[in-house]
């Protein structure tokens, strides 16, 4: 049996999250100022005339307060929900984010670990690609961060993160259960060696044929959870950057973004809004 390849030391690489600013712009207090009528009497008639006038002045005048007090609670519900929004956006961000960061990480070691076995220097991909001490914990898409992706992002983003959490969450598991099963694998040999990363291994024969099969399980979860992970990485991707231009386009906010790009190279993205029209249709 030909001795494994040390195995190689699998770690999600670390990628700088894109700094994204939130701006809240504060609600300013609308004053409305009514000037009094200078008392101005000379008989009995221009009282009634005066005072017919103050009447009506103040039927305006509630109505007109009426409209105003409407206005600015409209005002302060619409500030609010852009409240809402800016958060929400920013947080899925952060989510796929991190879906990206780690997948991106985990198609890097397999790819590694893949080569070494095309190699011959490791009998097994599963021998070079040792489970994560630490996977990342679940992510979550709530039904109020969707409706305001839409909000804010159409749905054309809705649709790229609707489903999101679910596929991250399911890879984790899988990954999970991976790493058991490796260790269960690895409970078979016998250990000759055993320096800083690299074991060697050997199994006793009577249990050669159920180490191969277990390894070579092994190796077919590792090329699903390959392609699985690639296919996420790659929709991340996508998500992330129609995430930072609907910020853009709905918050008028200019944003700039460092991260690696789908080749692994490092790349800046600076997104500018778009200065709107003022008019009639357009407040």
């Amino acid at each position: 049996m030909t001795t494994p390849t040390p195995p190689v030391k699998a770690q999600a690489a670390i990628v700088s999250k894109a700094p994204l600013p939130t701006t809240l712009t504060a609600v300013q207090p609308i004053k409305v100022i009514v000037e009094k009528l200078p008392d101005d009497k000379h008989d009995y008639a221009a009282d009634f005339v005066t005072g017919g006038i103050g009447l009506i002045g103040a039927l305006v005048g509630a109505y007109v307060g009426a409209k105003v007090a409407a206005a600015v609670t409209r005002k302060q519900k619409s500030d609010d929900e852009r409240e809402r929004d800016d958060i929400a956006m920013v947080s899925l961000f952060r989510v796929v984010n991190k879906s990206y960061t780690f997948t991106s990480g985990y198609v890097g070691d397999a790819d590694v670990a893949m080569t070494l076995h095309k190699e011959g220097k490791a009998q097994f991909v599963s021998a070079a690609l040792q489970g994560y001490a630490n996977y990342p914990s679940r992510i979550n898409i709530s039904g109020d961060e969707l409706y305001r992706a839409k909000r804010v992002g159409g749905y054309e983003f809705s649709n790229m993160i609707i489903d999101l959490d679910d596929r991250f969450n399911s890879l984790i598991e899988m990954l999970t259960m991976y790493r058991a099963l490796r260790t269960q694998a690895m409970s078979l040999l016998k250990v000759e060696s055993n320096e800083g990363t690299a074991v060697v291994g050997s199994a006793d024969k009577d249990k050669e044929a159920l180490v191969k099969a277990e390894f070579t399980s092994l190796d077919a979860m590792i090329s699903q959870s390959r392609e699985i992970a690639d296919e996420l990485r790659v929709d991340s991707y996508h998500a992330m950057i129609k995430c930072v231009e609907s910020i853009v386009d709905y918050f008028d906010r200019d944003q700039k973004i460092e991260m690696p790009g789908l080749d692994g190279k490092p790349q800046v993205i600076e997104l500018k809004s778009t200065p709107k029209k003022v008019g009639l249709n357009n407040p």
